[in-house]
């Protein structure tokens, strides 16, 4: 189910993303992420509070199951949007825009 959900990274700092599947199938992108991409400073602030077991995971908002991705982000971005300066605030950027698929003219 496509929801909006915030990562409580130790006791003072958050990331808020979204998914348009399952939450688990997101952890464990997330996870995978970890360990590829030791740059980034969400997964650098989750070594540095000693691992995943002192993060705690919040679902802010579900959205119906048929909801596009472009409306996700819509809804992400409506929470990054006014935190993203928030030096406790682990997005590294505005909630990404989808490219629309062109539509192929029929003849």
């Amino acid at each position: 189910m496509p929801c909006i959900y915030c990562l409580r990274v130790g006791d003072e700092y958050f990331y808020y993303g979204s998914t348009t599947t399952t939450m688990e199938r997101r952890l464990i992108k997330h996870k995978k992420s970890y360990y590829e991409n030791r740059g980034r400073k969400l997964y650098q602030k989750i070594r540095e509070i000693g691992g995943w077991r002192n993060v705690k995971v919040k679902i802010i908002r579900t959205l119906p199951d048929d909801t596009t991705a472009d409306i996700v982000r819509e809804a992400e971005q409506e929470l990054v949007g006014g935190v993203i300066h928030n030096s406790y605030c682990l997005n590294m950027r505005n909630a990404r825009k989808i490219k629309p698929i062109p539509v192929p003219e029929h003849i």
